[in-house]
């Protein structure tokens, strides 16, 4: 074949350059993905935000009218607070929802470039067998809701059986809005129940 004749005609330029194009499109696009693709720094991953997150159940005094949570943020939060209202479905718990302030704050600087806030509130007065929808924030970021249900109709040196669950929400539009139903297997029985 004589590549004068060929490039010098339209058409042998044209079938020069499909075929240029097509070998190297798939080479191409290995490249652009290789330095596309790059691993995102651990510290970056866990680093806080002031959206809470960490949120772990705890308790502290009366382990069945009270209900500690613990959570996480940056150090830009000041004003930690959760909210708790009785699970009911539909959209009231902004409206039934009460606001407790943390009741400690402590500030941890671990291994990596970042130090995080940890806060807690304990939420008394909680009626036994009832279940509760509960948020976590600083009033403008806010936890997903999240629920718990007190277990125990009475005090006992048994564990306290409490259930926490995760709740999907659309963002910004608060907690979840029905309470999920307890697992069978989760359920105290009068077996389990200590004699008083």
């Amino acid at each position: 074949m004589d590549v004068k004749k060929v490039l010098k005609s339209t058409k042998g330029r044209t079938l020069l350059l499909s075929a240029l194009l097509v070998g190297a499109v798939p080479t191409m696009n290995v490249v652009l993905a290789d330095l596309a693709a790059t691993k995102y720094p651990a510290a970056e991953t866990y680093k806080p935000t002031p959206v809470p997150d960490r949120v772990v159940l705890t308790w502290k005094g009366d382990t069945a009218t009270t209900q500690a949570v613990t959570w996480r943020t940056d150090t830009s939060v000041v004003t930690p607070q959760a909210q708790i209202a009785i699970a009911e479905d539909g959209p009231a718990f902004k409206a039934k929802a009460t606001t407790v302030n943390a009741e400690s704050t402590s500030e941890v600087k671990g291994n990596q470039e970042y130090t995080a806030k940890f806060h807690t509130v304990n939420f008394k007065s909680l009626q036994p067998e009832t279940k509760y929808l509960y948020r976590v924030g600083d009033g403008i970021n806010w936890s997903g809701g999240l629920n718990l249900k007190q277990l125990l109709t009475r005090r006992s040196h048994s564990p306290l059986f409490t259930l926490a669950t995760r709740r999907m929400t659309l963002k910004n539009t608060g907690p979840g809005l029905s309470a999920m139903p307890i697992p069978t297997f989760l359920k105290p029985t009068s077996s389990s129940m200590p004699a008083t």
